[in-house]
């Protein structure tokens, strides 16, 4: 008998270097983006040039860690919600500032607020992304995960302020009331649809459903620290959200590195000529779904991913995907084939 949860899912989305000392500036690289990256516009099938989120050599982030430590897992798995919340919408726009708390309860704990420079109304949500995943990078190099703010520069001039926090128990804490005077706190204004979680068949392929869309995950290999997870999960969020809403994926790599080791998550399409296609909806999907889907299993692993559409009794492949350690693991690793 198929054992069935309800968990939910925000559907808005469902997207290095060291440092001498904290206080100081620092630039980050960008991971190098897959040769075998080939995005295609689906209205004219003519082929995008690829771009990046910090083409300009002169943004700067500045950490300055200012609280209580946060729970890893929470703050990371609600900033990428964030993330791709924002990746489904189009970059170039300007939006207000941003105050998130993740519609699922458990994460919710953590408040983000994303606020423009001074005198001035909005940001431009490149810069949001930007800042957003490179906070979560410097987080997860430097393995601190605190209470924060990072401030974005270009040319020394600020353009943005990332913060981080717990919500308190008994009112707002100071980002919260931050957030109370300059607009409504509705959460994310995102729409929540119930999803199942359960077994799939004798080999445990699991599902996470949505609408029409399902997402399968199987765990296995080597277990993983939750860095090496969220890290190439963050960058692919970061890189996908650059592209056209309907823009066709056929194949995309993110490695990230952490320590000694380097994980990479990656989606390859199926060979289908015909609709339904693997789109950046898709993809961004799939990949928030991967670190939910581990919280919901209570382990960080190796995995293979495999996205399909289902009408009626008809399932479609889309993609498949895996996210592995592509470097000889470091010491602390095991595997654990459970």
């Amino acid at each position: 008998m198929v054992l069935v949860y309800r968990i939910q899912l925000c559907f808005v989305l469902l997207s290095f270097g060291a440092f001498s000392a904290l206080s100081s500036a620092a630039t980050l690289a960008r991971p190098s983006l897959s040769n075998e990256l080939q995005p295609i516009e689906s209205s004219n099938s003519t082929r995008n040039q690829i771009s990046s989120l910090a083409v300009d050599p002169h943004l700067i982030i500045v950490p300055t860690f200012n609280g209580p430590n946060l729970d890893q897992v929470i703050l990371l798995m609600s900033a990428v919600q964030l993330i791709a919340k924002e990746a489904t919408e189009n970059i170039d726009h300007d939006v207000e500032q941003i105050f998130w708390a993740s519609p699922s309860a458990r994460f919710s704990i953590i408040s983000i607020l994303v606020l423009p420079p001074p005198n001035a109304a909005t940001i431009n949500r490149r810069h949001v992304i930007w800042g957003l995943t490179q906070s979560l990078h410097i987080m997860m190099n430097l393995s601190r995960f605190a209470s924060a703010v990072f401030r974005m520069t270009r040319s020394g001039a600020l353009i943005g302020t990332i913060f981080f926090t717990q919500r308190g128990n008994n009112g707002l804490l100071d980002v919260d009331k931050r957030a109370s005077l300059m607009l409504p706190i509705n959460s994310t204004n995102a729409k929540t649809n119930d999803t199942t979680l359960g077994s799939y068949d004798s080999n445990s392929i699991n599902t996470v459903n949505a609408g029409n869309l399902e997402i399968f995950c199987r765990l296995r290999g080597y277990d993983l620290e939750p860095s090496e997870i969220f890290g190439p999960v963050v960058t692919m969020l970061g890189h996908v959200a650059q592209f056209p809403a309907r823009a066709r994926f056929i194949s995309w790599s993110t490695p990230f590195e952490v320590g000694q080791g380097q994980t990479a998550l990656s989606f390859v399409k199926s060979e289908r000529e015909t609709p339904p296609f693997c789109e950046k909806e898709h993809i961004i999907t799939a990949t928030t779904t991967v670190p939910l889907f581990m919280i919901r299993k209570g382990r960080f692993s190796e995995v293979d991913i495999k996205i399909q559409s289902r009408v009626g009794t008809v399932a479609q492949l889309l993609a498949n995907g895996q996210l592995i350690i592509e470097r000889t693991p470091p010491p602390h690793l095991g595997v654990g084939l459970r």
